[in-house]
């Protein structure tokens, strides 16, 4: 029981000492708001794509098995299908337009690319690192298209609704073509698949390597510079719920599913942990904010998810180690 417990603390705590970190600096003045706004970017636009270029061009995509293609297979479906049921539901109980689509994606949306991969890493080693990578790759693109649907449909904004929509629509879909991840990842593909990989000049390798290395640690910093506890305040019934939502019940449903449909275990049964228990996407806060959602109900299902998942990411850990199903 002991060393099942010093497994998933071992493999969940780190994460979030590391972003207590940066709460804490940020709480003593010693980040600048202007500072995390510029890590976020360095992040979000060089680091981070750099970190999932190496993770899919360095991997040998011929020797995906079924099982792995089974994984991302289900991972996109899973979310077309939840996302879908959302709309159909969420609105019987939410009236507010603005509300809806900002519960929404908060319950669906996960921000696996910042801690999808370093979970993984922490918990399976470079194996699962690289089988996040991979799902990532399918799971990013059809996160952000489902994000401007689901915002799209539930737009409060009744002026000019033809003419805003297919603006508003034309920018987003811009916008995710030009997403440093999707670039990274579309980028990296042809490497992974042909195996050429290698073949890249060491110099670019060892560069790429910098930034990669570099991203986690000054991602899960600026997470925790983000975290403010006084924003918590107002519509908590709602964002209580989408947390309960996203951090227990989905992820708890989809391992028993695919543990007794799919026969998921070890990693595979990790990875769907990771990719629908993480914390609700930072970005969704900034596409409500951009797309006339309630952008404080978005902000608060972010912070407190993130709050709540680093005792569930545990828990889970914990739980599916004792029973034997991973580790």
């Amino acid at each position: 029981m002991l060393s099942n417990f010093l497994y998933a603390f071992n493999g969940v705590m780190p994460i979030f000492l590391v972003a207590l970190v940066g709460y804490i600096l940020k709480q003593k003045n010693f980040l600048s708001d202007d500072f995390v706004k510029v890590a976020d970017k360095l992040v979000f636009r060089v680091m981070l794509p750099c970190l999932l270029f190496t993770k899919v061009a360095y991997t040998d995509m011929s020797a995906v098995n079924n099982k792995d293609l089974t994984l991302m297979a289900f991972c996109v479906i899973a979310a077309v299908v939840l996302t879908t049921l959302l709309c159909i539901i969420v609105p019987l109980f939410i009236k507010d337009k603005a509300k809806v689509g900002a519960f929404i994606q908060g319950v669906f949306r996960s921000n696996v690319a910042f801690l999808g991969v370093p979970f993984a890493i922490n918990l399976f080693g470079e194996e699962g690192g690289t089988l996040a990578s991979m799902v990532l790759a399918v799971v990013v693109p059809v996160y952000n298209v489902l994000a401007v649907t689901v915002l799209c449909i539930f737009n409060p904004d009744k002026d000019n609704e033809t003419v805003t929509l297919s603006k508003r629509i034309g920018k987003i879909i811009l916008g995710i073509v030009k997403n440093p991840l999707i670039i990274s990842i579309v980028v990296a593909l042809p490497f992974g698949i042909f195996g050429i990989g290698s073949y890249l000049p060491d110099f670019v390798e060892g560069t790429v390597e910098y930034f990669a290395k570099a991203s986690t640690t000054l991602a899960l910093v600026t997470i925790g510079a983000s975290f403010k506890i006084s924003e918590l305040k107002g519509r908590i019934g709602l964002a209580a719920a989408a947390t309960v939502i996203k951090t227990v019940v989905l992820p708890a449903s989809f391992m028993l599913f695919t543990y007794y449909a799919f026969g998921f275990t070890g990693v595979h049964l990790g990875i769907i942990m990771i990719v629908f228990g993480t914390p609700t996407a930072i970005s969704s806060y900034i596409m409500a904010k951009n797309m006339n959602a309630d952008a404080s109900l978005a902000n608060q299902i972010v912070l407190l998810s993130t709050l709540c998942s680093m005792f569930t990411v545990f828990a889970f850990s914990f739980i599916l180690k004792t029973v034997g199903l991973i580790g």
